[in-house]
């Protein structure tokens, strides 16, 4: 293989990552023509074209698919060259994907333990549903993520952590008809498609006959919990989030029977990654700190 720099194999990765040429630009602080010149050095270096290019941005094609692993860890070894040495030998750059709900209450918990335990591994983070965690996994755009709902596919694994219990959340100053069967259910008040909650709370609806009135997407979970409080409509989310909301007071809950009521919160990864030592740091931190919050057999 002809020299490669180490600065080509970066803004190859970033590129990667962002999925576009402009953002990359602004992410290394060059211009666009600097990205695109030493990406085309690197192409013609390995004899490959590593991107498809088109007015949306650009993707990997299979040749750099097959590079973005192997580019990724040169990198992360140069980075761990310049981190203080730790007794753990664990560093590097951990990309990781959270849905909201743990991002807002766990999820601080564990990375102030991950730096405190793994000072050399950094940490990147983004929010999403899990649909769209899981599809980033499969890009190669995140090392792991904590995601609700059903994970397991050709590729990624998941790490079961605990069942969560889902309820239906209302306002508790509201008198809000209680959802009947072949009945028209209330509005909706949910993240957007590709979220566990909203598909656990869809499907027991269409079981039920009770079409909502409306369905409406909202991107936070402040956003969410402050219209169903004031009465605009009902939620479901897992019981423990609810308690520790600001609004819990506000709020009137009631359980989601059946599997519908049952979401599985897990640690998903690409299988071929399971030996990654920053892979191992996570999961025994993350552990730790998401626990268990009831018992399947109870949930």
């Amino acid at each position: 293989m002809a020299h490669v720099e180490i600065s080509h194999l970066h803004t190859f990765v970033t590129v990667a990552d962002l999925g576009s040429i402009t953002h990359a630009a602004g992410r290394l602080a060059c211009v666009q023509s600097n990205i695109t010149t030493r990406v085309r050095q690197l192409e013609e270096q390995l004899g490959e074209r590593l991107f498809v290019r088109s007015r949306r941005g650009v993707a990997l094609t299979e040749a750099g698919t097959r590079l973005y692993p192997k580019a990724r860890d040169i990198l992360d070894r140069v980075d761990a060259l310049h981190v203080a040495k730790s007794e753990t030998g664990v560093s590097g750059t951990f990309r990781l994907g959270v849905v909201e709900t743990v991002a807002s209450l766990e999820l601080p918990g564990i990375l102030a333990s991950l730096r405190s335990g793994y000072p050399g591994l950094l940490v990147e983070m983004v929010t999403g549903t899990t649909q769209d965690l899981l599809r980033s996994i499969h890009d190669l755009k995140l090392d792991a993520a904590i995601v609700s709902g059903p994970v397991g596919d050709r590729l990624i694994t998941g790490l079961s952590v605990r069942t969560d219990r889902l309820l239906l959340v209302s306002s508790a100053a509201d008198d809000m008809p209680a959802i009947r069967r072949n009945r028209p259910a209330p509005p909706l008040y949910v993240y957007k498609a590709g979220c566990a909650f909203r598909a656990a709370l869809e499907g027991w609806l269409r079981l039920q006959n009770a079409t909502p009135a409306a369905v409406n997407e909202l991107g936070t979970l402040d956003g969410i919990l402050a219209h169903v409080a004031a009465g605009n409509g009902c939620t479901a989310l897992p019981g423990n989030i609810v308690a520790s909301h600001r609004l819990r007071s506000e709020l009137r809950t009631s359980p989601i029977p059946g599997s519908f009521g049952k979401i599985q919160t897990s640690i998903a990864y690409l299988k071929d990654g399971a030996a990654s030592p920053r892979l191992k740091a996570f999961n025994e931190v993350a552990m730790k700190h998401l626990g268990i919050v009831c018992d399947p057999a109870d949930c």
